[in-house]
C-alpha cells in the first residue's frame, strides 16, 4: 500500500479491467453510494468511459476512486494492496453471461483475494460459494451488501482468500494447457 500511496486503515474493494458497460462498472459505482467512509471502491482501468464514470461517481457521492489505466505488470501490486476484488459483470449482455472468461478473475484467484462476483454462468465455471460471494448481477444493493459484509469480517475475507488461492492453482497457464491437451487426446 505504501508503494501506491494507500493508507492502511481504508478497506479497499478493487476492480481491475476494462470499463465496458457489460463489465458492470456502472453497477459497482451505484453500489458505492452509501458506503461508510472507511470503505472505498478503487477502480483500475481506462478507456473512453473513464471521465464519464468518474464524473458520475463524484456526482452521486459514490465511494469510488478511479486510478486509471496502469501497466499490466503493476496490476499485482494493486491486487496485493486490496482487501477484496469485485467482478461485477452485467447479466444484460450475452458475452458477459455466457462467453467471457475474464483474466482478471484468474488474477484475483492467484492473488488469494476474497472475491465478490456476479452470479453468472460464465463466472461459475471458476467460482462457487466456497471461494467467492456471488451476487445477483446488475443489483447495486446486493453488491453493496456483499462489500459491507466482507468489510466487516476480516476472518471471512481471509478464509475466502485462502480458498481462492487454492482454486487459482488449478487455473494457471500450465493447468489450462494440460486440460486442453487432455481434451485433444480424447478426440
Amino acid at each position: 500500500r505504501k508503494r501506491i500511496g494507500w493508507d492502511d486503515e481504508t478497506i479497499v474493494a478493487l476492480y481491475t479491467g476494462h470499463l465496458y458497460p457489460w463489465k458492470g462498472v456502472d453497477t459497482l459505482i451505484a453500489a458505492g453510494v452509501g458506503l461508510p467512509s472507511q470503505v472505498r471502491i478503487r477502480i483500475v482501468g481506462g478507456g473512453p468511459r473513464l471521465s464519464e464514470l468518474d464524473a458520475r461517481a463524484k456526482e452521486s457521492g459514490a465511494a469510488c476512486d478511479f486510478i486509471g489505466q496502469v501497466r499490466h505488470d503493476d496490476v499485482p501490486i494493486y491486487l496485493a494492496a486490496a482487501d477484496m476484488v469485485v467482478i461485477p459483470n452485467s447479466g444484460k449482455e450475452e458475452i458477459s453471461r455466457a462467453y467471457t472468461s475474464p483474466l482478471k478473475l484468474f488474477e484475483a484467484l492467484a492473488a488469494g483475494k476474497a472475491i465478490i462476483a456476479s452470479d453468472l454462468p460464465s463466472l461459475r465455471e471458476a467460482l462457487d460459494e466456497s471461494v467467492a460471494i456471488l451476487v445477483s448481477s446488475d443489483d447495486p444493493g446486493a453488491l453493496r451488501n456483499a462489500i459491507l459484509s466482507l468489510a466487516n469480517n476480516a476472518e471471512h475475507r481471509r478464509a475466502l482468500g485462502i480458498a481462492a488461492a487454492a482454486r487459482g492453482s488449478h487455473h494457471g497457464w500450465e493447468a489450462r494447457a494440460e486440460a486442453i491437451l487432455a481434451f485433444i487426446r480424447k478426440q
